[in-house]
């Protein structure tokens, strides 16, 4: 029975660490810039991916966790698009639908935009 709620404790852990809430989300566009965004993720298992420049002049900047660079997937995607390094929008994309449930309840009581895409094998 300890081995079991360890084990569920790890688990518990290993979500939450990379498990981003909407109000943290919305904290990233109050941040002064693209690296305070990156201190606060980095620590939690987050990987930069790449910076593309955008066609209107803004820039994105995207971290992944748990990236498999074999299949070029990840259980998740952070992307943060920013105005001379301050943060104007952001994007997280969940592909582990267990890590979908804090959003479930709260989604639609903010200013997100709730987006369930249904993949193909």
């Amino acid at each position: 029975m300890k081995f079991t709620y360890l084990l569920l404790l790890l688990f518990t852990v290993n979500i939450h660490a990379q498990s981003i809430s909407i109000n943290e989300l919305k904290g990233f566009l109050n941040k002064s810039s693209v690296n305070d965004v990156k201190n606060y993720i980095e620590p939690k298992g987050w990987k930069f991916y790449r910076t593309k420049n955008e066609e209107n002049g803004l820039v994105s900047t995207t971290w992944t966790y748990k990236y498999t660079a074999k299949t070029d997937e990840a259980v998740a995607w952070l992307t943060i698009t920013a105005d001379n390094n301050k943060p104007v929008r952001t994007m997280y994309e969940i592909f582990d639908f267990s890590l979908t449930m804090p959003f479930n309840s709260s989604i639609y009581e903010s200013d997100f935009k709730f987006e369930h895409i249904e993949q193909s094998e």
